[in-house]
Order: C-alpha cells, then sequence, then structure tokens
C-alpha cells in the first residue's frame, strides 16, 4: 500500500460565511502568527474546480480540519459536507483530525457533540456589548476584564498548541482564574 503524501496544511477551516468576520479578523491571524499552516477557501481553493472537489483537496491535504460551530454553521449543508468529509477519514476521533471550536452557542448534532470542543463562545464580545465589564461580583471592572481575557486567550491558546501538537486540545488556565468568580 502507497503511503500517502504528507500533509501541506497544518489546518483547514471549515466555517460558514455567516461567520467570516470573526473567522478572518480573530481566528486566522492567530493560528497564523502561532505558525501555523492554515488552509481557507478564500486563499487556498482553486479557481475554475468545482467546490466539492476544493474541500475534498483541503480536507485531504490538511492535518486537521477546524468546525467553527454556530447556528449558522450547522444550518449549512456546504458545512456539513466538509464535516463528513473529515470524520469519513476519522470516524471514532482517535486521531483527532477534526477540531470542534464552539463560537456560539448551538445544538450540536451526536457526531460533533461526542468530541471535546474549544468554547471560544465570545466571553469578550459580551464584554464589549455591554460597554464595560459586567461585575459578576463586587470586583474591580479591570480584573472582569482579565478573567475573561484570561480564559479566552487560554482556550485560544489550547487550540493552538493542539493543531501544532496534531492532537488534543488542552486548556491551561492558571490557577489564578480557575475560581468561579474573577480574582480580587
Amino acid at each position: 500500500m502507497a503511503t500517502p503524501p504528507a500533509p501541506t496544511y497544518d489546518v483547514f477551516i471549515s466555517y460558514s460565511h455567516a461567520d467570516q468576520a470573526w473567522v478572518w479578523e480573530w481566528l486566522i491571524p492567530r493560528l497564523k502568527a502561532a505558525g501555523l499552516a492554515v488552509c481557507t477557501d478564500r486563499e487556498s481553493f482553486d479557481i475554475g474546480v468545482p467546490s466539492l472537489v476544493n474541500m475534498e483537496n483541503a480536507v485531504a491535504a490538511s492535518r486537521h480540519t477546524l468546525l467553527v460551530l454556530t447556528p449558522a454553521y450547522l444550518a449549512s449543508e456546504w458545512t456539513m459536507y466538509e464535516q463528513i468529509l473529515t470524520q469519513t477519514q476519522d470516524p471514532s476521533g482517535l486521531r483527532q483530525r477534526t477540531l470542534p471550536v464552539l463560537r456560539q452557542p448551538c445544538d450540536l448534532p451526536r457526531r460533533i457533540a461526542m468530541l471535546t470542543y474549544a468554547d471560544l463562545t465570545g466571553k469578550l464580545d459580551r464584554i464589549d456589548r455591554i460597554g464595560s465589564p459586567r461585575q459578576y461580583d463586587s470586583v474591580n471592572p479591570v480584573d472582569s476584564v482579565s478573567y475573561f481575557s484570561a480564559v479566552y486567550d487560554n482556550e485560544s491558546a489550547g487550540l493552538i498548541e493542539s493543531v501544532r501538537r496534531g492532537g488534543t486540545i488542552r486548556c491551561h488556565i492558571s490557577r489564578r482564574y480557575m475560581t468561579p468568580n474573577p480574582p480580587d
């Protein structure tokens, strides 16, 4: 049996175009800054080739496929195709080819829900929307921002390390930020 060629990319990003602002402004710059080779529809798909073939090629050329999970993602037939392509190559998840990232709360199908995901549900976005940090108890607002920044940054760092290592998503939050309430 012939040995398959080494992957060209570390990760293929599977996302709904409804979520493209976050993917292109937040996620992809961080992955690339970490030195990862990122495959995307916008930068890596060949012009004139059917989209389905480009998706197959992207999954085959990448060590992992990162699923940006949102309600829009789950409603898309195109992203469902990308999920199935990836999970067909690793149906039980033992090689961790599928790396789910929960961007917005949503009801996950069982085939994805069985996998541990990185929680990037926008803790910092909620702070920005309010206009100032929400005080979860009577702590200093600056500490609330620090708390959420640490959680969010550590989840994304865990995701990046997972892609780099080719394995498990691990989140290492310092003890200072492991309490249910933000620190004093």
